[in-house]
């Protein structure tokens, strides 16, 4: 349940976070790259974008 938003029962933040760090994780490990993109369709977050 602290994976998926409880209203629309989709993945969550957490699930994402997770996610992002598994695949960190495998980059590092194969010594490959890879890219997150992130579409805000409803407007409903400011979204900052910058490079780590």
């Amino acid at each position: 349940m602290a994976t998926l938003d409880q209203l629309t029962k989709m993945p969550n933040r957490t699930l994402f976070s997770e996610c992002l760090e598994q695949a960190t994780a495998r980059a590092d490990k194969g010594g490959t790259r890879f890219a997150v993109q992130f579409v805000d369709l409803d407007y409903f977050k400011n979204i900052v974008a910058g490079m780590c």
